[in-house]
């Protein structure tokens, strides 16, 4: 209970911080962190690490090693580090940082900021609710085409029509557009059953001309 530090160093650690704003660096090895409720800062260091923010607005770093890192409810910020992360958001609005390696980026509910830094990442995609269309949609910051890609497939039971800048037909079938903005970006509009309706969007910042092989459809 209360504001905890626990500092896990060599080994395999489990390190829960339960209630209170906790500090949590796991040291070597491959360690298990839970936050619990408040806000905390979690850092899993080095190893291949597993970090769970639960509630609050945490901060999660697994620095180096092929980290899973999951914010759980509330406003978090994380920062996969070294190797092949993935991040889950969660609820709320999050901030996800992949970094260098080939990293998985889901950031579930909410506005989401997504940063797959080096390497070929994946920005996941699971439910129309998790990037709704307008101002709250989630935001991809540093897409790379040829290297990166926007995994969408998780929306529909069907396979998506990619219909490129054209408008939706609509066909009957899930279809996705792309609306290239007059400052360089693209919003990628999604019609989850094809009646030529935007169901949800994703903002891919500086990047125009995507086509089909952006994506996993």
């Amino acid at each position: 209970m209360g504001d905890d530090t626990l500092l896990g160093r060599g080994g395999d650690d489990i390190l829960d911080g339960s209630s209170g704003n906790d500090f949590i660096l796991g040291g070597d090895g491959n360690d298990e962190i839970e936050g619990g409720s408040n806000d905390d800062t979690l850092n899993a260091n080095s190893g291949d690490d597993t970090i769970l923010g639960q509630g609050g607005n945490d901060i999660l770093v697994g620095q180096d090693g092929s980290d899973y890192l999951e914010g759980g409810p509330e406003n978090d910020t994380m920062d996969g580090g070294n190797g092949d992360d993935t991040l889950e958001g969660g609820e709320d609005n999050d901030i996800l940082r992949g970094r260098a390696g080939e990293d998985d980026l889901a950031g579930g509910l909410g506005r989401d900021f997504l940063t797959g830094g080096e390497g070929a990442d994946n920005f996941v995609f699971r439910s129309v609710a998790e990037t709704v269309a307008g101002a709250n949609r989630d935001q991809i910051l540093d897409f790379e085409q040829g290297v990166d890609l926007i995994v969408i497939a998780g929306l529909s039971p069907g396979v998506f029509e990619f219909r490129g800048t054209a408008a939706f037909a609509p066909s009957g079938n899930p279809e996705i557009r792309m609306n290239e903005t007059a400052t360089g970006s693209t919003i990628v509009q999604i019609d989850n059953n094809g009646d030529g309706v935007i169901d949800a969007e994703i903002r891919v910042g500086g990047v125009t001309g995507l086509t089909a092989d952006d994506f996993v459809l």
